[in-house]
């Protein structure tokens, strides 16, 4: 199977983490591996309880719901924790390592990629089991189509399962967005 538009879209932010991520520098990019791990855990933790009230005000598509409030939560818990991390720390150069301050934060920005891409595509394919309502049955059958076809899933489900490991004292059993469709 051959790489899809999703694919390369993945690909391409899996790129753009990366980059970022040398340009960082190391000590950054391991805060924001610690940013991304607690921010994947509040998510989680409480993604089912925002959704349930967005829910009653807003309509009746619990799993896309869901989705999109995990991802507010992420990014929400993400940009607040970068703002506070950036202002108290504002200069975490390593100068005696020179360049290679800057390679050896490829390895967290890998691993940072893979948690953002990873998540991505499991909330796309959890979002999409239900019904959106008639008006976006397009769009979810498309977000669903690219889910089911997308070349990355099983390198990515492979990669969340082994992420989820790390969070076992937080999810014992792993929230139903973050479990879908593991291996």
């Amino acid at each position: 199977m051959g790489l899809t538009a999703l694919d390369i879209l993945l690909l391409l932010l899996f790129i753009a983490f990366c980059f970022i991520a040398v340009i960082r520098g190391l000590v950054r990019q391991l805060m924001s591996l610690v940013v991304f791990y607690i921010a994947t855990v509040a998510a989680g933790l409480f993604y089912p309880y925002a959704a349930l009230f967005v829910t009653a005000i807003a309509g009746k598509t619990p799993t896309l719901t869901q989705a999109v409030m995990f991802w507010v939560l992420f990014l929400s818990v993400t940009i607040a924790l970068e703002v506070m991390l950036s202002r108290g720390f504002p200069d975490t150069r390593l100068p005696k390592l020179g360049l290679i301050d800057n390679a050896l934060a490829f390895l967290p920005g890998l691993l940072c990629a893979f948690i953002a891409v990873s998540l991505l595509l499991t909330s796309m394919g959890y979002a999409s089991i239900r019904t959106w309502g008639h008006g976006l049955a397009y769009l979810r059958a498309g977000v669903a189509r690219g889910y089911e076809q997308a070349a990355l899933r099983p390198l990515m489900d492979g990669f969340l399962s082994l992420y989820l490991v790390a969070h076992r004292l937080w999810f014992p059993t792993p929230p139903p967005l973050l479990a879908y469709d593991l291996p």
